[in-house]
């Protein structure tokens, strides 16, 4: 039985880092070729991993608009952790 990790993966962070960048310099969310070049991943590949963030509910997207990512969560390059809202 593999182990089941807790919050994002390394790829899914240094994603969410650079978006978190960008987004803090003051220019626009990047979109999927920007950050494919930024971490050198195919299109298809960060994809991926836009689509792993948001159901994670780091980022959310408007599909049908340019430049449609939004952070929506604590961020991941500062060490906060999600927490669960389940009581015990």
């Amino acid at each position: 039985m593999t182990e089941r990790k807790i919050g994002v993966t390394e790829r899914q962070s240094e994603v969410l880092t650079f978006i978190e960048d960008e987004i803090a310099a003051g220019r626009p969310s990047p979109n999927t070729v920007e950050i494919s070049k930024h971490a050198g991943y195919r299109t298809s590949e960060v994809l991926r991993i836009l689509n792993a963030l948001e159901h994670t509910c780091y980022i959310t997207r408007m599909f049908g608009r340019r430049r449609n990512i939004r952070l929506c969560s604590p961020s991941v390059k500062n060490g906060a952790r999600r927490t669960s809202l389940r009581r015990n």
